[in-house]
Formats: C-alpha cells, structure tokens, sequence
C-alpha cells in the first residue's frame, strides 16, 4: 500500500464534499501533474493511463479498498434524481496516521 497516496486520498476526501471516484482520480492527477511540472517528480509516484473519462490508476483504487477495508472511509452509493443514475461518493470515518 502506497501510504503517501492513501494519506492524500484522505486528506481530500475529509475536505472535500460529495466527492466521487471519478473527481477524486482527476484532482490526484492534477496535483501530481502540476508537481511535476513544479519540481521534476511526483508526490504520489503513481501511473495513470486513459480512461474515457479521464485519466486512472490502479493504485488509487486500490488505496480506496483499502481505506475501506479499514474502515477509515465510506463509500456511499446515491441515486441521481435527475438522471436515475447510481453515482458515489466518499466520506471519512476515523483519523488516519501515516507511518
């Protein structure tokens, strides 16, 4: 598990409101782009690949599961009224402490 990674997922979803899956992965994508535009690496050290609606990593659901496995995050599935459609979104349960 990629501490770092699994420390700022928190970190946003605790700032974050009605954050889901998909502006979760963009927003870690952006910070470790502008990083690395910044400063020559990445914070995360994590690889994305095309995805239709945006860019993916592996390692960011896997640290998702993760979190939720232990229970430190919960995933909470909604129903759009507008369009029907199941969408999720993620809130914090317990503090977190990275070694």
């Amino acid at each position: 598990m990629n501490n770092k990674l699994c420390s700022l997922i928190y970190l946003i979803i605790k700032k974050a409101l009605h954050l889901g899956k998909t502006k979760l992965v963009k927003l870690i994508y952006l910070m470790d782009y502008e990083h690395f535009k910044a400063f020559g690496n990445s914070i995360t050290k994590t690889d994305y690949f095309y995805y239709h609606y945006g860019p993916y990593s592996d390692e960011i659901g896997k640290c998702v599961k993760e979190l939720e496995k232990s229970k430190i995050i919960l995933e909470a599935r909604n129903i759009s009224g507008y369009t029907g459609r199941v969408f999720c979104t993620y809130c914090t349960l317990k503090n977190f402490e990275c070694d």
